[in-house]
């Protein structure tokens, strides 16, 4: 539907997207946590300390969102399009907020002892945002990506905390432990995007 948007003008009423997902609870614990949560910050780090209370209401609210979301993340490829001047952006809100309650998730696992489950939960959700950013073709996806993987390495790391100290290296997924490549830290692919928006607005 975007890419013959691209070529035709807007008409909202064919979005195939005709319900907008209700993703964030109205539940007043899990609001505290994500208001304290704003920015990572030591008041967020205690917060999620204390967050087994979040994780239960949270999903007790949305049960469906941290299963779209580990759907989302099990996707081997990633593919967007350059927006036309009068196409909609994507909305990347109710993805983020499933990436906190998988990771609210891990932090139970770690509670738990299970660092196998740990490994396999974060290293899905590092292999994807890591593939997000190598096929980026915006400037604005590269920065999501990059925000949701500050947020995974932060608050994946206190959730080892919960593990006990000779298990954490079980834990760690391979993606952890392996560099960002070259293709990951360039912003080429973004650039030349950007460039495209900004060359069809002003031929628009």
């Amino acid at each position: 539907w975007l890419q013959a948007l691209n070529e035709t003008t807007l008409d909202r009423t064919a979005d195939p997207q005709t319900t907008k997902l209700d993703y964030a609870s109205t539940d007043p614990v899990v609001q505290q946590f994500l208001s304290v949560c704003g920015s990572d910050d030591r008041d967020c780090v205690a917060a999620f300390v204390d967050s087994d209370s979040v994780f239960d209401q949270w999903t007790a609210t949305h049960p469906w969102l941290l299963d779209r979301y580990r759907e989302l993340i099990a996707y081997d490829e990633w593919r967007e399009l350059v927006p036309g001047t009068a196409g909609p952006l994507v909305g990347y809100a109710p993805a983020l907020r499933g990436q906190q309650l998988l990771l609210l998730q891990v932090k139970r696992l770690a509670d738990e002892g299970s660092a196998q489950g740990v490994a396999a939960v974060l290293g899905s959700d590092a292999r994807f945002w890591r593939l997000v950013l190598r096929s980026s073709d915006s400037v604005l996806t590269t920065m999501i990506a990059t925000a949701a993987l500050r947020r995974h390495f932060h608050w994946g790391s206190l959730a080892l905390r919960g593990l006990p100290a000779g298990r954490v290296a079980a834990a760690l997924p391979p993606e952890w432990l392996t560099a960002m490549t070259a293709e990951e830290l360039s912003l080429r692919d973004a650039l030349a995007g950007e460039w495209l928006f900004v060359a069809g607005s002003l031929r628009d």
